[in-house]
């Protein structure tokens, strides 16, 4: 075995140790043992301590699957050695099985992100998909109170995206508008008037894409076919959480959810559940729904996000902030035109342009071509109300909290005309249904 490997048992075993933060005499005996067996230095516990769980699971792929099994087996005994499996533990006993071994029932994928105040609580298991399937949709409405009650009495939260969008709808509109207010004061009136919206009418496909992948920055979401989403636990500043693919039929779906409920109550023993009584007067500010809301109000970590022109869905979208502009179309239109003169032209800007000058006509030619698969109309003169298009452009900009680099972002004056400073790589328009970057893009010719 590598010394690499070593430091990976040694990190997975320091995780499972303090995962319940109770450290008990037997879990201490277990370790020793485990370092006596696999030749685990000091050196290598102190290196392990630079690595995280997530590190660790991909390192230990790399063992042959007799090795695999037998450490497996070695790390789950390390579980038990207090007598008691705490559902912190069994989680990373099922991480560890669905992802490593051989003869696991499922298949399961970890992913990893820096520890922010935005994350997924421990207990909720979340349904999520980047793209609908409506069948698989259908199924789960269907058997929504059944799924959800097995789920609870394993002492976990199982969490339908439209069905939590439908507790808020419940609520009275002046009830959640103060709450909304109360929580977050700081925000301006139509961000606040935005999380109501967004509250209210969230799909599985928006929360995956536009939070999980794109807020908490989970790559390896990406083309996510149906799943189940949990988080593991916490490791070195990581949080890590699994995704398992559950089928796209009904029976593969229902025997997905049954193996792993199976699994977790058998290490876990069956764990008396906690139901919390739900009330459309209340406001429940814990678990998942604290967690959705938190991700719709408060700020995690700033990012230079990419922008997309979706000009046939008149939108400009921070693919990276899971937003779009807010703002009328015309001022989205003359955004594209100063991006498209900012990297497009030899000018490096949208010049200024009066009446009788020529470069009026050549701005025009560019701006009724983007206005027109913006809007469906000819709009033919961008100069007619630029200054407060202008305006709302930047206002709309400027409204977005987690946008890193935001002046870059921001079209700035100069003496001859307009322009944005980011890098012209974080551009991109949507064409034929794929995101090309805008120097790429058929408008390099135009």
């Amino acid at each position: 075995m590598t010394a690499e490997q070593k430091v990976a048992i040694a990190r997975i075993v320091y995780d499972i140790i303090k995962a319940d933060d109770i450290i008990d005499l037997n879990e201490m005996n277990t370790f020793a043992k485990l370092k006596d067996q696999y030749n685990i230095s000091y050196e290598h516990i102190l290196e392990a301590q630079k690595s995280d769980f997530f590190q660790a699971v991909e390192v230990l792929k790399c063992l042959d699957d007799t090795t695999l099994c037998k450490v497996l087996a070695d790390l789950k005994s390390l579980t038990m050695a207090d007598g008691d499996c705490a559902p912190e533990e069994a989680m990373l006993v099922i991480a560890l099985e669905y992802a490593l071994a051989p003869d696991a029932p499922l298949c399961g994928e970890l992913l990893a992100t820096d520890v922010t105040n935005l994350n997924i609580e421990k207990g909720n298991v979340i349904y999520v998909e980047t793209t609908a399937n409506k069948e698989t949709n259908n199924l789960i409405n269907n058997y929504l109170r059944l799924v959800s009650s097995d789920f609870a009495v394993a002492g976990l939260n199982f969490v339908y995206i439209p069905k939590i969008a439908d507790d808020f709808c419940r609520m009275d509109d002046h009830f959640l508008h103060q709450t909304i207010s109360f929580l977050a004061p700081s925000l301006r009136q139509n961000r606040h008037d935005e999380i109501f919206e967004k509250l209210r009418s969230i799909s599985t496909v928006e929360f995956t894409n536009d939070f999980l992948k794109n807020r908490m920055e989970l790559d390896g979401l990406h083309d996510c076919e149906s799943s189940l989403f949990m988080q593991v636990g916490q490791s070195n500043g990581k949080m890590v959480y699994m995704v398992i693919p559950i089928g796209c039929d009904g029976k593969s779906i229902l025997h997905s959810f049954e193996l792993f409920l199976d699994r977790y109550k058998e290490l876990t023993h069956f764990r008396a559940p906690i139901f919390h009584r739900k009330d459309t007067s209340r406001f429940i500010y814990h678990g998942f729904h604290k967690s959705l809301f938190d991700l719709l109000a408060f700020p995690g970590k700033k990012v230079e996000s990419r922008v997309c022109f979706n000009l046939s869905k008149g939108k400009v979208s921070f693919l990276d902030l899971g937003v779009d502009l807010r703002t009328n179309k015309k001022a989205l239109a003359i955004y594209m035109l100063i991006v498209h003169q900012s990297f497009l032209s030899n000018r490096g800007e949208l010049r200024k342009a009066t009446a009788a000058n020529e470069m009026k006509e050549k701005n025009n030619a560019v701006f009724r071509k983007i206005y027109s698969i913006f809007s469906g109309t000819n709009e033919v003169d961008y100069t007619v109300a630029f200054t407060p298009n202008l305006s709302r452009l930047r206002a709309a900009i400027e409204s977005l909290d987690l946008l890193d680099n935001m002046r870059a972002y921001v079209p700035e004056s100069t003496e001859t005309g307009f322009r944005v400073l980011a890098n012209p790589s974080k551009f991109y328009v949507l064409e034929n249904g794929r995101q090309v970057p805008i120097l790429e893009s058929s408008w390099t010719g135009f």
